[in-house]
């Protein structure tokens, strides 16, 4: 694989010129003249004795190119120069970055010159609020985040050059990023390869003292107690091991150091995707399980502390997150600066089992969608005293009441439904009492309007008989004058 060397650079290829302690002097800002400085470097090199050529030249001509050239760099590497922002750091960057060139054959967009605004020695307090931070920035956010240079290079982060107090800066973030940190004392002849620094105790500290950190990045500056008082389960015999986070501002104020402006850059949350296996496994775990997997996804996205509980498996290239006491694995890739969770296991068989038939590769093509945490379960550290257990137990009991509670509401409200349904049922059958009831005394009207027709009409037959009577004993009856009669009234 080809390397990626990020250098902090100094002036020590301007050893040998007369022109470096007028600069000094002089402290010349970024943008300004430094042509004698440039003439004499570049004099220096043209010597025949000065033959980039020979392997004791080129270990010689600066303390950058002495560690360079111990990687074994070869003309497909790429090398980023960062310079301390000074006329003198650009002009040495510039000549370093032609050495490069010419020792390896690189072309010009092989070699890269960085400016780190602040950087520099002459003023304390721009060195402290943004020179060193903008130098964690430039290496996050332009280099070790990036996945396309993390996965197609190898990332050395050279602190040999320019200014020692950068060392722990890239001590610290290169562990993080899984790149290796590597320092060459000056001209001497061993490479070395700066050991990771112990973080375990570190994180639980940093853990107690972030909300603190939050609180001055919000407010830019704050009196030293404000300060303490944000820190978790404070006790006074820790004030010079939390106020080492801190530093002196205006009017006995303290800001954020350098250090702990890094750690919080690193520990920006981040979002994380989930893939469809993922989701069914947290869906179908129950209780403490169930809690330890949505603990996983929702601190998963810290890359903070995704490094620190991350391990390798040799069988795969995907990254293994895994909690300190429980079971419960998570195996994903970080794409995009975005952390992919992939695969995910409750039992440590099935992490055996399977994880080693899948690559990065394996899901390509799979949909991963965004895990929304949908309560705080906190950052599972410190087990020592069963206060996590205590915790979970109560979170799933918590839970259970919860779903109890959702059961009965469900309960009332169909009940609710019920009542009203029957209450709708009885009126509607009043409405439909109360019409039967209007037909019902319209046909009894009815009834009794045909029951006094009838008894008109059966006293008309009566009248009629009587008169038939009458006439048939006189023996006059006239045909016609009868019909009229028994029609009378109803034509």
């Amino acid at each position: 694989m080809n390397k990626l060397v990020i250098c902090t650079t100094g002036t020590s290829i301007a050893n040998a010129c007369l022109a470096q302690r007028e600069m000094l002097r002089q402290r010349k800002s970024w943008d300004e003249d430094a042509q004698p400085l440039k003439l004499q470097i570049l004099d220096f090199l043209s010597k025949p004795e000065n033959d980039l050529r020979h392997q004791d030249f080129r270990r010689k001509v600066c303390a950058e190119m002495n560690s360079l050239d111990r990687l074994g760099m070869e003309r497909t590497d790429r090398v980023v120069l960062l310079a301390s922002d000074t006329a003198q750091g650009r002009v040495c960057a510039e000549m370093i970055k032609k050495v490069i060139q010419e020792s390896y054959s690189m072309s010009n967009a092989q070699v890269e010159v960085r400016r780190v605004e602040g950087l520099q020695v002459h003023n304390s307090a721009m060195l402290r609020e943004r020179g060193l931070m903008n130098l964690v920035e430039i290496l996050l956010d332009d280099y070790l985040t990036k996945d396309e240079l993390r996965y197609s290079y190898d990332v050395i982060l050279n602190a040999t050059g320019g200014f020692k107090g950068t060392v722990p800066f890239l001590t610290i973030l290169g562990m993080l990023y899984g790149a290796r940190t590597v320092y060459t004392f000056e001209f001497s002849n061993e490479l070395i390869t700066l050991p990771p620094l112990p973080f375990t105790f570190d994180v639980e500290v940093y853990n107690r003292v972030r909300p603190a950190l939050n609180y001055i990045e919000e407010e830019v500056a704050v009196r030293e107690q404000a300060f303490l008082s944000k820190v978790l389960n404070y006790s006074s015999s820790e004030k010079d091991m939390f106020m080492a986070f801190t530093e002196p501002y205006e009017n006995g104020r303290v800001t954020l150091s350098p250090l702990a402006y890094a750690f919080l850059k690193i520990d920006t949350r981040q979002i994380v995707l989930v893939s469809e296996q993922v989701l069914d496994t947290v869906r179908r775990s129950q209780g403490i399980h169930k809690v330890e997997f949505e603990r996983l996804l929702s601190n998963v996205g810290l890359p903070l502390w995704r490094r620190i509980h991350m391990e390798r498996w040799r069988l795969t290239d995907l990254l293994v997150i895994k909690q300190k006491r429980t079971g419960e694995r998570i195996a994903g890739f970080v794409r995009a600066g975005v952390f992919h969770a992939a695969l995910a296991f409750a039992e440590h068989e099935d992490y055996q089992r399977v994880l080693g038939n899948y690559r990065m590769t394996d899901f390509d093509n799979v949909n991963f969608v965004q895990w929304v945490p949908q309560e705080d379960l906190g950052i599972d550290e410190d087990y020592s005293d069963g206060i996590v257990e205590e915790r979970d137990k109560l979170i799933v009991e918590k839970r259970e009441l919860k779903e109890r509670v959702e059961r009965l509401n469900e309960d009332v409200i169909g009940l609710q439904l019920k009542t009203e349904g029957q209450r709708n049922a009885e009126e509607k059958l009043k409405a439909l009492l109360k019409e039967r009831d209007l037909e019902l005394a319209s046909l009894s009207q009815q009834v009794l309007s045909l029951q006094g027709a009838k008894q008109m009409l059966k006293q008309e037959t009566l009248s009629l008989k009587d008169e038939l009577g009458k006439d048939k004993a006189s023996g006059k009856i006239d045909l016609k004058q009868l019909i009229r009669k028994l029609f009378k009234g109803h034509t």
